[in-house]
């Protein structure tokens, strides 16, 4: 997606013509500074005074250099946000902005939504007396999650147990756990995220 970028490039020329307008003064200024010292060394045809004074002139405008530099950084930052990437991959679901349509900073409604796929998780529960045991295999290393289809009859994925909710639902005495999964043929989408998973029984993991 791009925003129009043309007031961003405008600030940036601005911000250019005006280092280069500076740097110019610099040197001009650091030139006189170096004949005014030097007058001053040789000859003393230079005051001290005179001397400090173009010394702080050119030190002025190296200030304003490094103005316009910060000017011109965050003119290029400005152009950077013109496009907008998401910051991950996934699949885009139907926008919910139309060509046209006012969008603030501020609005609640985003642009649209992108679901990532690649690896995507899974939520499921399992009775509380059973996350006891869930936790102490944990601490000897990753479970295998196996992610079946809706009537529990075809196994789709294999993946990872990731961790247990730190909660119980008293209305229903289980606990959540999150699973994560490679998906490389991308079977799993969050159309079938009601889908259950159940514990590999290899390595001794609980059913």
């Amino acid at each position: 997606m791009i925003v129009d970028p043309r007031p961003y490039q405008v600030a940036l020329s601005q911000a250019q013509a005006a280092l280069f307008r500076d740097q110019a003064q610099l040197r001009d200024a650091q030139l006189n500074y170096q004949r005014f010292k030097e007058l001053l060394e040789v000859s003393g045809a230079m005051s001290r005074q005179q001397v400090d004074t173009q010394k702080a002139a050119a030190d002025q405008f190296e200030g304003a250099v490094r103005v316009d530099q910060a000017a011109i950084d965050n003119a290029k930052l400005n152009l950077t946000y013109c496009r907008i990437t998401a910051p991950i991959s996934g699949r885009i679901g139907l926008r919910l902005i139309d060509v046209g349509n006012m969008v603030h900073a501020a609005d609640t409604n985003p642009l649209l939504v992108i679901t990532q796929l690649q690896p995507i998780s899974i939520l499921f529960t399992l009775p509380e007396d059973q996350l006891p045991s869930v936790a102490q295999h944990m601490q000897h290393g990753a479970l295998e999650v196996d992610a079946y289809s809706r009537d529990d009859q075809t196994k789709l994925a294999g993946g990872k147990l990731l961790t247990i909710d730190n909660q119980i639902d008293q209305t229903t005495g289980t606990g959540r756990l999150k699973s994560v999964f490679d998906n490389k043929d991308r079977i799993l989408c969050p159309i079938n995220s009601s889908m259950c998973a159940s514990y590999s029984r290899r390595r001794g993991t609980p059913p």
